[in-house]
Protein backbone atom coordinates (compact mmCIF):
# COMPACT_ATOMS: atom_id res chain seq x y z
CA UNK A 1 0.00 0.00 0.00
CA UNK A 2 1.47 3.46 -1.06
CA UNK A 3 1.16 6.49 1.50
CA UNK A 4 -1.02 8.11 -0.90
CA UNK A 5 -3.76 5.59 -0.01
CA UNK A 6 -2.71 5.65 3.84
CA UNK A 7 -3.30 9.07 3.66
CA UNK A 8 -6.33 8.93 2.21
CA UNK A 9 -7.04 6.18 4.83
CA UNK A 10 -6.27 8.27 7.66
CA UNK A 11 -8.83 10.85 6.72
CA UNK A 12 -11.42 8.47 6.82
CA UNK A 13 -10.60 7.42 9.99
CA UNK A 14 -10.27 10.88 11.36
CA UNK A 15 -13.41 11.86 9.75
CA UNK A 16 -15.02 8.07 11.76
CA UNK A 17 -13.52 10.41 14.53
CA UNK A 18 -15.17 13.89 14.86
CA UNK A 19 -18.53 11.62 14.36
CA UNK A 20 -18.01 9.57 17.27
CA UNK A 21 -21.10 10.03 19.39
CA UNK A 22 -22.12 7.88 22.55
CA UNK A 23 -25.53 7.17 21.07
CA UNK A 24 -23.88 5.45 17.84
CA UNK A 25 -21.84 3.19 20.20
CA UNK A 26 -24.58 2.11 21.47
CA UNK A 27 -25.98 0.99 18.61
CA UNK A 28 -23.03 -0.76 17.06
CA UNK A 29 -23.61 -4.26 19.08
CA UNK A 30 -26.92 -4.46 16.38
CA UNK A 31 -24.10 -4.10 13.89
CA UNK A 32 -21.82 -6.36 15.06
CA UNK A 33 -25.08 -8.63 15.53
CA UNK A 34 -25.76 -8.83 11.56
CA UNK A 35 -22.30 -8.58 10.51
CA UNK A 36 -21.80 -11.93 12.37
CA UNK A 37 -24.79 -13.49 10.92
CA UNK A 38 -23.69 -12.52 7.70
CA UNK A 39 -20.85 -14.62 7.88
CA UNK A 40 -23.09 -17.63 9.14
CA UNK A 41 -22.10 -17.54 12.41
CA UNK A 42 -23.70 -16.32 15.97
CA UNK A 43 -22.07 -14.31 18.82
CA UNK A 44 -22.28 -16.51 22.49
CA UNK A 45 -23.94 -15.15 24.94
CA UNK A 46 -20.78 -14.33 27.04
CA UNK A 47 -19.08 -12.56 24.21
CA UNK A 48 -21.98 -10.25 23.60
CA UNK A 49 -21.97 -9.74 27.73
CA UNK A 50 -18.20 -8.60 26.48
CA UNK A 51 -19.02 -6.35 24.22
CA UNK A 52 -22.06 -4.61 25.51
CA UNK A 53 -19.91 -3.85 28.85
CA UNK A 54 -16.61 -2.67 26.61
CA UNK A 55 -19.03 -0.14 24.37
CA UNK A 56 -20.46 0.64 27.96
CA UNK A 57 -17.12 1.98 29.42
CA UNK A 58 -16.22 3.80 26.00
CA UNK A 59 -19.75 5.43 26.09
CA UNK A 60 -18.84 6.65 29.84
CA UNK A 61 -14.88 7.49 28.88
CA UNK A 62 -17.02 9.72 25.43
CA UNK A 63 -19.17 11.20 28.11
CA UNK A 64 -17.32 11.73 30.78
CA UNK A 65 -15.09 15.24 31.16
CA UNK A 66 -13.01 13.57 33.57
CA UNK A 67 -9.41 12.80 32.61
CA UNK A 68 -8.89 10.21 35.52
CA UNK A 69 -12.13 8.79 34.99
CA UNK A 70 -12.13 8.63 31.18
CA UNK A 71 -9.20 6.95 31.55
CA UNK A 72 -10.09 3.91 34.11
CA UNK A 73 -13.42 3.77 31.78
CA UNK A 74 -11.01 3.14 28.49
CA UNK A 75 -8.71 0.57 30.36
CA UNK A 76 -11.65 -1.14 31.26
CA UNK A 77 -12.52 -1.73 27.97
CA UNK A 78 -9.57 -2.25 26.43
CA UNK A 79 -8.96 -5.42 28.85
CA UNK A 80 -12.16 -6.63 27.66
CA UNK A 81 -11.19 -6.45 23.96
CA UNK A 82 -7.48 -7.97 24.76
CA UNK A 83 -9.70 -11.11 26.20
CA UNK A 84 -11.25 -11.25 22.93
CA UNK A 85 -8.21 -10.60 20.52
CA UNK A 86 -6.05 -13.27 22.39
CA UNK A 87 -7.93 -16.59 22.08
CA UNK A 88 -6.04 -19.02 20.94
CA UNK A 89 -6.09 -19.49 17.10
CA UNK A 90 -8.55 -21.98 16.01
CA UNK A 91 -10.68 -22.51 18.59
CA UNK A 92 -14.20 -22.74 18.99
CA UNK A 93 -16.14 -20.55 21.26
CA UNK A 94 -19.62 -22.16 22.10
CA UNK A 95 -22.43 -20.70 23.97
CA UNK A 96 -26.20 -21.77 24.61
CA UNK A 97 -27.40 -21.90 20.76
CA UNK A 98 -24.37 -20.47 18.97
CA UNK A 99 -20.46 -20.89 17.80
CA UNK A 100 -17.52 -18.09 16.40
CA UNK A 101 -14.06 -19.28 15.63
CA UNK A 102 -11.74 -17.49 17.92
CA UNK A 103 -10.74 -15.54 14.44
CA UNK A 104 -14.01 -14.27 14.02
CA UNK A 105 -13.28 -12.40 17.85
CA UNK A 106 -10.27 -11.68 16.90
CA UNK A 107 -11.39 -9.34 14.66
CA UNK A 108 -14.13 -7.86 16.89
CA UNK A 109 -11.41 -7.62 19.05
CA UNK A 110 -9.58 -5.28 17.02
CA UNK A 111 -12.45 -3.43 16.00
CA UNK A 112 -12.90 -2.46 19.87
CA UNK A 113 -9.70 -1.34 19.94
CA UNK A 114 -9.72 0.91 16.97
CA UNK A 115 -12.58 2.60 18.70
CA UNK A 116 -10.23 2.77 21.53
CA UNK A 117 -7.89 4.62 19.55
CA UNK A 118 -10.63 7.01 18.08
CA UNK A 119 -11.33 8.20 21.55
CA UNK A 120 -7.46 8.33 22.16
CA UNK A 121 -7.37 10.85 19.10
CA UNK A 122 -4.37 8.27 17.78
CA UNK A 123 -5.34 8.09 14.11
CA UNK A 124 -2.41 5.88 13.04
CA UNK A 125 -2.84 3.20 15.40
CA UNK A 126 -6.96 3.25 15.12
CA UNK A 127 -6.31 2.93 11.44
CA UNK A 128 -3.61 -0.24 12.36
CA UNK A 129 -6.06 -1.97 14.51
CA UNK A 130 -9.22 -1.42 11.34
CA UNK A 131 -6.25 -3.47 9.23
CA UNK A 132 -5.77 -6.55 11.98
CA UNK A 133 -9.37 -6.78 12.20
CA UNK A 134 -10.05 -7.58 8.75
CA UNK A 135 -6.36 -9.71 8.31
CA UNK A 136 -8.36 -11.70 11.07
CA UNK A 137 -11.92 -12.14 9.26
CA UNK A 138 -11.76 -10.46 6.58
CA UNK A 139 -15.56 -10.95 5.36
CA UNK A 140 -16.70 -9.73 9.16
CA UNK A 141 -14.40 -6.99 9.28
CA UNK A 142 -15.45 -4.64 6.05
CA UNK A 143 -18.78 -4.72 7.02
CA UNK A 144 -17.79 -2.65 10.34
CA UNK A 145 -14.74 -0.07 8.92
CA UNK A 146 -15.67 2.41 6.53
CA UNK A 147 -14.66 1.69 3.00
CA UNK A 148 -12.31 4.35 2.24
CA UNK A 149 -9.69 2.40 4.73
CA UNK A 150 -9.10 0.81 1.31
CA UNK A 151 -7.96 1.19 -2.01
CA UNK A 152 -11.22 -0.09 -3.38
CA UNK A 153 -14.81 -1.27 -2.21
CA UNK A 154 -13.57 -4.86 -1.40
CA UNK A 155 -17.01 -5.55 0.45
CA UNK A 156 -18.77 -4.87 -2.58
CA UNK A 157 -16.75 -7.60 -4.62
CA UNK A 158 -17.11 -9.85 -1.93
CA UNK A 159 -20.52 -9.41 -1.89
CA UNK A 160 -21.47 -10.16 -5.30
CA UNK A 161 -18.89 -13.00 -5.83
CA UNK A 162 -20.93 -14.95 -3.11
CA UNK A 163 -24.01 -14.02 -4.60
CA UNK A 164 -22.94 -15.49 -7.88
CA UNK A 165 -21.53 -18.39 -6.20
CA UNK A 166 -24.73 -19.21 -4.29
CA UNK A 167 -26.60 -18.75 -7.67
CA UNK A 168 -24.60 -21.30 -9.29
CA UNK A 169 -24.78 -23.75 -6.09
CA UNK A 170 -28.10 -23.82 -6.44
CA UNK A 171 -28.19 -24.52 -10.09
CA UNK A 172 -25.82 -27.27 -9.79
CA UNK A 173 -28.05 -28.70 -7.13
CA UNK A 174 -31.62 -28.41 -9.74
CA UNK A 175 -29.26 -29.70 -12.69
CA UNK A 176 -28.61 -32.76 -10.32
CA UNK A 177 -32.29 -33.48 -10.31
CA UNK A 178 -32.94 -33.75 -14.02
CA UNK A 179 -30.34 -36.53 -14.11
CA UNK A 180 -32.05 -39.38 -15.59
CA UNK A 181 -30.51 -42.65 -16.44
CA UNK A 182 -30.53 -43.58 -20.41
CA UNK A 183 -32.19 -46.74 -21.69
CA UNK A 184 -28.77 -48.90 -21.91
CA UNK A 185 -27.63 -47.74 -18.47
CA UNK A 186 -31.39 -49.04 -17.24
CA UNK A 187 -30.70 -51.81 -18.90
CA UNK A 188 -27.28 -52.88 -17.40
CA UNK A 189 -28.43 -51.53 -13.88
CA UNK A 190 -31.67 -54.32 -14.61
CA UNK A 191 -28.71 -56.89 -15.30
CA UNK A 192 -27.40 -56.53 -12.22
CA UNK A 193 -30.64 -56.63 -10.44
CA UNK A 194 -30.77 -60.11 -11.25
CA UNK A 195 -27.40 -60.84 -10.60
CA UNK A 196 -27.81 -59.44 -7.19
CA UNK A 197 -30.77 -61.91 -6.16
CA UNK A 198 -28.76 -65.13 -7.49
CA UNK A 199 -26.00 -63.45 -5.25
CA UNK A 200 -27.75 -63.08 -2.43
CA UNK A 201 -28.83 -66.31 -2.26
CA UNK A 202 -25.36 -67.59 -2.65
CA UNK A 203 -23.90 -65.53 -0.04
CA UNK A 204 -26.89 -67.10 2.65
CA UNK A 205 -26.01 -70.49 2.28
CA UNK A 206 -22.37 -69.40 2.62
CA UNK A 207 -22.45 -67.84 5.88
CA UNK A 208 -22.25 -64.19 7.13
CA UNK A 209 -18.61 -63.44 5.95
CA UNK A 210 -20.12 -63.81 2.53
CA UNK A 211 -23.15 -61.73 3.03
CA UNK A 212 -21.29 -58.84 3.88
CA UNK A 213 -18.92 -59.06 1.09
CA UNK A 214 -22.21 -59.29 -1.27
CA UNK A 215 -23.63 -56.16 0.80
CA UNK A 216 -20.24 -54.60 -0.15
CA UNK A 217 -20.29 -55.69 -3.58
CA UNK A 218 -23.48 -54.48 -4.31
CA UNK A 219 -23.56 -50.77 -2.65
CA UNK A 220 -20.07 -50.28 -5.01
CA UNK A 221 -22.87 -51.75 -7.81
CA UNK A 222 -25.02 -49.00 -7.17
CA UNK A 223 -22.69 -46.23 -6.83
CA UNK A 224 -20.97 -47.15 -9.84
CA UNK A 225 -24.65 -46.96 -11.78
CA UNK A 226 -25.79 -43.62 -10.87
CA UNK A 227 -26.80 -41.55 -13.93
CA UNK A 228 -24.20 -39.83 -15.39
CA UNK A 229 -24.04 -36.27 -14.27
CA UNK A 230 -25.58 -33.93 -17.26
CA UNK A 231 -23.52 -31.27 -19.35
CA UNK A 232 -25.21 -28.19 -17.25
CA UNK A 233 -24.73 -29.74 -14.35
CA UNK A 234 -20.74 -30.35 -15.09
CA UNK A 235 -20.81 -26.57 -16.28
CA UNK A 236 -22.31 -25.06 -13.08
CA UNK A 237 -19.38 -27.49 -10.80
CA UNK A 238 -16.51 -26.06 -12.74
CA UNK A 239 -18.40 -22.40 -12.52
CA UNK A 240 -18.55 -23.19 -8.65
CA UNK A 241 -14.74 -24.03 -8.74
CA UNK A 242 -13.74 -21.14 -10.64
CA UNK A 243 -15.66 -18.86 -8.22
CA UNK A 244 -13.76 -20.60 -5.21
CA UNK A 245 -10.39 -19.81 -7.05
CA UNK A 246 -11.96 -16.01 -7.01
CA UNK A 247 -12.96 -15.72 -3.97
CA UNK A 248 -9.55 -16.68 -2.76
CA UNK A 249 -7.72 -14.20 -5.04
CA UNK A 250 -10.07 -11.28 -3.75
CA UNK A 251 -8.93 -12.74 -0.13
CA UNK A 252 -5.48 -13.01 -1.41
CA UNK A 253 -5.06 -9.24 -2.84
CA UNK A 254 -7.37 -7.66 0.39
CA UNK A 255 -4.81 -9.55 3.00
CA UNK A 256 -1.46 -8.10 1.03
CA UNK A 257 -3.37 -4.79 1.02
CA UNK A 258 -3.88 -4.84 4.72
CA UNK A 259 -0.27 -6.28 5.26
CA UNK A 260 1.55 -3.37 3.50
CA UNK A 261 -1.04 -0.94 5.36
CA UNK A 262 -0.16 -2.44 8.30
CA UNK A 263 3.77 -2.26 7.73
CA UNK A 264 4.03 1.73 6.61
CA UNK A 265 2.11 2.43 9.78
CA UNK A 266 4.62 0.37 11.99
CA UNK A 267 7.30 3.00 10.72
CA UNK A 268 5.30 6.00 10.03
Amino acid sequence: MDPGSITLALRAVSAAQQSLAAYKLRAKIDEIQAAVESVDRRLSEEVVIDLRTALTHLEAALRTGRSEVRGNELSHARRLFARLINRPAGQSVKGVSSTVMAEDLKALGHWGNYYYFLLMADQRQALMEAYRSVEANPELALQLFPERILSKDYAAEITELRRKRAVAAEEQREARKQRRLTGEEKAVLAAKVSGWAALGFVAVAAGPAAVIGAIVHIREVIVKSQPSATPRELEKEAEGRRLDTAIQAWKDELLVEVRAGIRVLEVR
